[in-house]
């Protein structure tokens, strides 16, 4: 009878805290749709976003890669803290647009040139709602029938079922699908509340075993430094996430250290007081750390660290002095795996980056990370449907 009685007990708190957890979460998505805004309806429906011939390390070796990012109806999700996507999208791209996007990408040029394409569309690649079956079907065998030897794309993992996966096996051939996934986090608080993500770790893990199945390769993206985490604590969650991913099979995944982009909540974070970008110097940290127990090396996206070509967002924080040569040294890592390369990375604000770490933890570590979350919400009002906000 005690031992009904205490799980009667333990089922009653589990659905407490997950209603409580529902609640953030609601609050956190009205406000993040309630203040988005789309400055690209004037852009053209048949043009992609962006074209780029580059090279790239990727799959263990340098290949040659045409980089395509498809102008669609955006992100169908549209919740994510940090995440300016949702607003980087047009009404009114059909099918069709979508479909010459993705040739005129290659006007003047050939597909045949090369090795890997990768296509990102600012959203889901196997969402219906965003980029139909057709413009699937068309690009699988596009590729299928050309000389490039992988597709790569990206697309949160509820998206996958085996049924896509065999419709890209069909069109792709012997062709090799690697699929980006922001998994983010492996702490499922972090991931489904500070982030706002709808990437569950049981979706995540359905789709890995999908793609392995089908010797397609599972990429996960993981953030560095999440909203409303302090540094040190960021540096762990991405250290025990590469480390669940390793334990999960999953041997290719990227470091994406947060940027804070206009038109987000994060935004308002920022401009609260609630959040401070984070430091390469963590970066460094946590790739260091990663190599001397893991073994593995993960990638790192230095876009979202190169203010200069980010204007108008707040990047990863380091010394005029030291920032464009350590993610030059971070860059070369990347391609030599030689670990002295970050080793031996020196510069005085390395202590500045010691002292407001500390000062950061006293500020925000005796409060846990959803009491954090409570504590923004309550200092705004979401207008249901509205965009605007007001001081409670």
């Amino acid at each position: 009878m005690w031992v009904k009685a205490g799980c009667r007990a333990a089922c009653y708190k589990s659905r407490a805290l997950l209603s409580q957890r529902m609640q953030l979460r609601s609050r956190l998505s009205a406000y993040s749709r309630g203040i988005r805004r789309n400055d690209f309806q004037d852009l053209p429906v048949d043009r992609a976003m962006g074209v780029k011939s580059d090279q790239i390390l990727f799959d263990g070796r340098l290949r040659k890669r045409k980089r395509i990012i498809l102008l669609t109806g955006g992100c169908s999700i549209a919740t994510c803290t940090m995440c300016p996507f949702p607003g980087e999208s047009r009404r009114g791209v059909r099918s069709e647009d979508l479909i010459r996007q993705f040739e005129g990408a290659f006007e003047g040029d050939c597909i045949d040139n090369y090795e890997l394409i990768t296509l990102f569309c600012n959203g889901n690649f196997f969402s219906d709602r965003e980029l139909g079956p057709q413009v699937r079907a068309h690009i699988f065998e596009r590729i299928g029938g050309s000389q490039a030897a992988i597709l790569a794309v990206e697309s949160l993992p509820q998206f996958l079922s085996e049924s896509k996966i065999a419709a890209a096996r069909r069109g792709l051939g012997f062709k090799k699908l690697a699929v980006f996934m922001g998994l983010q986090s492996a702490d499922d608080f972090v991931r489904e509340v500070a982030i706002n993500t709808t990437c569950s770790r049981l979706a995540f893990e359905r789709a890995v075993a999908i793609l392995h199945a089908n010797e397609y390769l599972a990429v996960a993206f993981l953030m560095v430094k999440p909203p409303f985490l302090t540094e040190a604590e960021a540096i762990e969650d991405a250290v025990a996430s590469l480390g669940y991913l390793s334990r999960l099979g999953v041997t290719h995944s990227t470091l994406c250290p947060t940027r804070v982009a206009p038109g987000t909540l994060l935004s308002e974070m920022h401009a609260r007081g609630h959040y401070q970008p984070g430091w390469i110097w963590s970066v460094v940290e946590i790739l260091t750390r990663n190599a001397d127990t893991l073994g593995s090396v993960p990638m790192v996206n230095t876009t979202e660290l190169k203010d200069w070509i980010n204007p108008g967002s707040c990047c990863a924080r380091a010394c005029p002095d030291c920032k464009e040569s350590t993610i030059l040294a971070i860059e070369k890592f990347l391609f030599s795996r030689d670990l002295d390369v970050l080793k031996s990375l020196h510069c005085s604000c390395y202590t500045d980056y010691q002292r407001q770490m500390q000062q950061e933890t006293r500020r925000w570590g005796s409060l846990s990370v959803h009491e954090r979350v409570e504590l923004f919400l309550k200092l705004i009002q979401v207008i249901p449907g509205g965009i605007g906000l007001e001081i409670v």
